[in-house]
């Protein structure tokens, strides 16, 4: 998994069956792949790549949790 090169935030979206998926690097990822992106103090967003809501918040628990 690449790290963030920018400032911004990397975004991360989210598909049926729990699927998520980061379009920049064309990468499935885990929700392994989100602790150490946060645990490195990489900024990201996850989204609900239908509707586009702002799925963030629902994920700091289980990353917390590890």
């Amino acid at each position: 998994m690449q790290a963030c090169k920018s400032n911004q935030p990397v975004l991360v979206k989210r598909y049926p069956l729990r699927r998520l998926y980061r379009p920049d690097i064309m990468s499935y990822l885990t929700l392994e792949d989100l602790i150490v992106m946060a645990n490195s103090a990489d900024k990201f967003i996850v989204v609900d790549a239908k509707t586009g809501e702002a799925l963030t918040p629902s994920f700091h628990p289980a990353i917390i949790e590890h």
